[in-house]
Formats: C-alpha cells, sequence, structure tokens
C-alpha cells in the first residue's frame, strides 16, 4: 500500500511520503510523519523465533519539507514489527510518539520504498510515518489486549490513537479487478 502513493513525478519533489503515502491511507487525519531522519544505531538479537531489537535515529532534514524541526534523537523498539516510536528528550525523560496497534512506517527518504526492520542500517536517511490502526483492533478491549502495547509485554503504556482511522481505497476497486 506504501509504495503504490509514490509515482515518479512525486519521487522527484522529495515530499513523496508526506503527501502521497498520508493521502493513500485515508490523510492527515488518519496518518502523520513522526519525524524525518538518519539512522545512527541498530541492534538486534533472535530470540524464540522472534527478531527483538532497537533502531537509534538522529533527527535531521532529509527531504528538505518545512514543517519538522529536525532536532532530536529517537528510538523505535521493535519486535518483528515497530512498536514503539520515542523521542530521546534533552533532560533524559521519553516521549511516546506512537504506539501499537497503529503503524510506524519506516520509509526510505530516497525512494519511498517500505523498510522492514530487517533492512535497518546505519546511515540509511529515512521517513517515519504514524499510522492509526484499524478499528477492527481499537474498537474493543480484546483487540488492544493483543495487538496494543500489552500484547508486547509494556504494561506500563497505555494505547492513544494517533488519529481517527479512515477505511483506505480498495486496490480491487481502484483498478476494477
Amino acid at each position: 500500500m506504501l509504495n503504490r502513493g509514490s509515482s515518479p513525478a512525486e519521487k522527484e519533489s522529495h515530499d513523496f511520503a508526506l503527501v502521497a503515502h498520508r493521502s493513500e491511507v485515508g490523510g492527515d487525519k488518519s496518518a502523520k510523519v513522526l519525524f524525518k531522519d538518519k539512522i545512527v544505531g541498530v541492534e538486534r538479537t533472535m530470540r524464540v523465533g522472534h527478531v527483538y531489537g532497537e533502531v537509534i535515529i538522529q533527527a535531521m532534514n532529509v527531504t528538505g519539507s518545512e514543517g519538522l524541526d529536525g532536532k532530536g534523537r529517537y528510538k523505535i523498539p521493535f519486535r518483528n514489527e515497530n512498536i514503539l516510536a520515542i523521542r530521546e528528550e534533552e533532560d533524559d525523560t521519553e516521549t511516546v510518539l506512537a504506539w501499537v496497534p497503529d503503524l510506524i512506517c519506516v520509509i526510505d527518504a530516497q525512494n519511498g520504498e517500505a523498510i522492514g526492520t530487517p533492512e535497518y542500517r546505519y546511515g540509511l536517511l529515512v521517513i517515519v510515518l504514524g499510522i492509526v490502526a484499524s478499528e477492527k483492533w481499537t474498537s474493543t478491549p480484546r483487540g488492544l489486549e493483543i495487538g496494543g502495547p500489552k500484547g508486547f509485554g509494556m504494561d506500563d503504556v497505555e494505547y492513544k490513537a494517533l488519529g481517527k482511522f479512515q477505511k483506505p481505497g480498495s486496490v480491487i476497486d481502484e483498478y476494477g479487478v
């Protein structure tokens, strides 16, 4: 779905991830850019069939876009998928910007393609996009218990939606298949 939103013309503008990808998942109310940065560290370990780890990202303005200050340090802990997006504050506190079941998508700032946790590597310029989870995950306590922070062992983190879910357009409807 993410790569569908980036045409060659949008890729040339370097703002395709900010505009096209957000529109593909419902617009500004259901998706937002969390930060645009450079990966400066990755730690991974394999346990019981899952890849656990954390990617560290140093803020910089990788696209030349207005709106994000290009300051700060961020981290994204993952367990096969991104679990949290955290900003490390100057006073050594942390602010959670997004958490599961909302999607935390890491996008290559150079070509607009989605990057999975196995592809994280030092020096990669990325845009981190938060996308509101489907109501199938967020409308019931059971959905949040399984797919929310508690489902990943984070009992001290309460889920707060990034915005309002908007059903994305169907590829079948779009292409008449």
